[in-house]
């Protein structure tokens, strides 16, 4: 049943990556190039790298051709770069790629999350299900996914519920004595 739940909230997802970066200022609230953006490979996007990737991909999404992007195109174009993007992702988590993502897997291919929550984050995700499909992951990366991902930091007993004192935990890595924040190099488990 929680499966199901995950695999509903895809169909409403839609995520603006690629448009987004080729965009005025990049994506909203900052962030990177992708690697593609840096053409000479030297670890830098300069001003005419960034231009010619923001051409390109408005190319790529301007499927008639008009010079302007309609709804649909844009619509389009952004699906693709998600469909893409969740494919990637799968990918670098199925090590063994079996088509499946197992809990080891899952851990030891998001080392951002941190080992405990990652931990709690694949059990949630998977329910009763044998291993993590690629339609359940793409949903737990998704704004939906969020509250999956914070509760899964809270509920540090692993109990699938949350306690008062629990709920009340300022986040991992927010208060004294909480542990290290993502990505910080920290141990987990």
């Amino acid at each position: 049943m929680k499966k199901l739940t995950l695999v509903t909230c895809v169909g409403p997802l839609t995520l603006c990556g690629g448009l987004a970066l080729a965009m005025p200022g990049g994506p909203p609230g900052g962030g990177q190039f992708p690697p593609e953006a840096d053409l000479d490979g030297d670890g830098h996007v300069t001003r005419d790298e960034m231009d010619l990737h923001r051409t390109n991909t408005f190319d790529m999404a301007d499927t008639n051709g008009d010079g302007q992007l309609s709804l649909s195109e844009l619509q389009t174009y952004e699906e693709a770069e998600r469909a893409t993007r969740q494919a990637e992702a799968f990918a670098r988590l199925d090590a063994d790629a079996n088509g499946v993502v197992t809990e080891d897997e899952f851990i030891n291919g998001a080392p951002e999350t941190g080992v405990d929550v990652a931990a709690r984050l694949y059990a949630l995700a998977v329910g009763d299900a044998t291993g993590l499909s690629a339609e359940t992951l793409a949903a737990i990366q998704g704004p939906e996914g969020a509250s999956l991902h914070q509760f899964a930091s809270l509920d540090t007993d692993g109990n699938s519920a949350l306690s008062l004192e629990e709920f009340l935990a300022p986040p991992a890595g927010r208060g004294p004595g909480e542990g290290a924040r993502p990505g910080s190099g920290a141990p987990g488990r």
